[in-house]
């Protein structure tokens, strides 16, 4: 491919896709040698954020006067491979520069190892007096104290974005925390239960509270959401600009007492977007324990402006009252917030939200435009598993394979009670349905432009009802687990499905069973509509695949032989 040919904005994929793949600078310069127009492109994008250590060291700062104006994001760390006289005769160069290029830098105390304290405090100075015009700031703190107080004893009154990272475990010892200068206009705030035992940034955040557009908390407990006025109404604070809300529980709130109103949306006029996570996904023996409490943890109180909610699980006290009480909601995710969910139950999957918990979202929720209801990649793994996979898994982790069906309601008709006005996307990853339950569901949301779900099939579930006509549906994904005697009748009966969608244009089918020539038969009956139709794998098997432990050929055989 000639790479000049492309646009700016395919030229910036391409160096934003290279950065995610932990690419070395120098990777990107090798690449700009092949075109023009990625060049001077690619490498300013290339410097934009730099690590010191790579002047530092063995590439020292020879040319490097040349990258320096280049650079917009700084991270300060260190090596233990790196000597002080190292340290010393690079900063020698670097301090006589301008650095009013940095628009944010990152410094991680704790990664400071020098064996000197003078060479540790010329670290620190530079930092300090370099770079104090800084508009965003992170910084991962110390187990020393003295090295948090040393680098927050200098002001930096250009900073409006702050992120501190607190090292786990540390409750502060009994010591007075760490004073914070005092921020101009803060309007982005991360912190830690760690970061805020350590230091005054829960002073910090109430200081700011009338400038913060974004304020994001990790290991939140109750007694943390009293002190930042979040939890009590009688004792709720004002953060008349706070448009966005990222809260990650501890442990701690998940005690009986203490599920009650983890936060209140009555001083938040303006928030728009509120993620709540659990410190761990919410299953125990198969059950959702979150979806279980009584309790009312989010919805005790009126959020106003809230558009976006995304949580791992809500409880069943929440779920009646989330229409009344966020009535401009328009886009609702529960179930995994992250591939990455950490699982304290890994051996029963859980659902977050079963059909009677929709029914009653689609009923209540009028404004919804998004609603997704998702299970963590690891449980789907758990539904998606074959029989035929169990070599694979034995030899993978030397256990037994686990085997799961999914969670199916087929006498559950009406999932949508009433028809809706506002929904265009719909995943629904939870539960099976059947093709009755899918052509009803349909037909009761008309505006829907985009499906994603699970469709069960056998001569017990056949599509009974006659398919609606739908003008309006784009895209529809389904996965299926139809047992390979049943092949013919899901053929034609998913074909019937399909005629109903004359509006269609890409259809993503996921299953056991391989239908040839479908594709074709497909663009015949629904032209314009590109269909594939994809093996159903689960994740740790295509894993396997990737590093070359297993051969995908070899599994197409086993299948076909099934």
């Amino acid at each position: 491919m000639n790479l000049d040919r492309l646009p700016d904005d395919a030229l910036h994929l391409v160096v934003q896709y290279l950065r995610s793949w932990s690419y070395k600078q120098d990777d990107l310069r090798q690449l700009a040698q092949c075109s023009r127009a990625l060049r001077a492109f690619a490498i300013r994008r290339g410097w934009e954020y730099f690590a010191l250590t790579q002047v530092v060291g063995v590439a020292g700062t020879h040319g490097f006067d040349a990258v320096q104006p280049l650079l917009s994001r700084l991270l300060i760390t260190d090596d233990e491979q790196l000597t002080d006289a190292q340290w010393d005769a690079a900063l020698d160069v670097l301090e006589p520069m301008d650095w009013s290029n940095v628009a944010m830098f990152s410094i991680e105390l704790d990664a400071l190892c020098r064996r000197r304290d003078a060479c540790l405090r010329r670290i620190l100075a530079f930092a300090q007096q370099r770079l104090r015009h800084a508009r965003e700031l992170w910084v991962g703190l110390a187990w020393d104290r003295r090295v948090v107080e040393a680098f927050f004893g200098a002001d930096f009154p250009g900073v409006r974005e702050l992120r501190m990272i607190g090292k786990p475990g540390d409750d502060g010892a009994g010591a007075a925390p760490v004073r914070l200068p005092a921020y101009g206009e803060l309007t982005v705030m991360y912190l830690d239960r760690s970061a805020a035992l350590m230091t005054s940034a829960v002073e910090l955040v109430r200081r700011s509270r009338l400038t913060l557009q974004d304020l994001n908390i990790d290991e939140y407990t109750p007694a943390l959401g009293e002190q930042l006025g979040l939890r009590r109404e009688t004792a709720a604070l004002d953060y008349p600009l706070l448009r966005r809300l990222a809260v990650s529980a501890a442990d701690a709130p998940l005690v009986a007492g203490d599920c009650d109103g983890l936060l209140v949306g009555t001083r938040l006029p303006a928030l728009a977007s509120l993620y709540f996570s659990e410190a761990a996904y919410p299953s125990r023996g198969g059950a959702n324990y979150v979806a279980q409490m009584p309790h009312v943890r989010l919805a005790g109180a009126a959020w106003p402006a809230l558009r976006m909610l995304a949580v791992d699980a809500l409880s069943a006290g929440d779920v009646p009252l989330i229409g009344a009480q966020m009535p401009a909601l328009q886009v609702l995710s529960i179930g995994a917030l992250g591939s990455d969910v950490r699982l304290e139950d890994a051996a029963t999957p859980s659902v977050p939200a079963d059909l009677s918990t929709v029914q009653t979202l689609l009923a209540t929720c009028a404004r919804l435009v998004d609603l997704r209801i998702e299970t963590p990649e690891q449980y789907e793994d758990m539904y998606n598993n074959s029989p035929g996979f169990a070599p694979y898994y034995q030899q993978q982790f030397g256990a037994e394979l686990p085997l799961f069906e999914r969670p199916f309601s087929p006498g559950l008709h009406e999932i949508a009670p009433q028809p809706h006005a506002h929904l265009r996307h719909l995943t629904l990853n939870s539960s099976a349905l059947t093709f009755d339950q899918l052509a009803l569901l349909l037909g009761r949301l008309e505006r829907l432009n985009s499906l994603e779900g699970i469709v069960r099939f056998t001569s017990r579930y056949p599509l009974t009802c006659a398919p609606p006509r739908h003008a309006r549906l784009s895209q529809l994904s389904l996965a299926h687990s139809t047992q390979s005697r049943y092949k013919h009748m899901f053929k034609s009966t998913l074909l019937r499905f399909l005629s109903m969608l004359g509006a269609l244009r890409t259809l993503e089918v996921y299953g056991e069973l391989e239908f040839r020539g479908i594709e074709s038969t497909v663009q015949r009956l629904l032209p314009g509509c590109h269909a594939g139709f994809y093996s159903l794998i689960p994740t740790w098997l295509l894993d396997a695949i990737d590093s070359g432990e297993v051969d995908a050929k070899d599994i197409r055989r086993r299948r076909i032989k099934r």
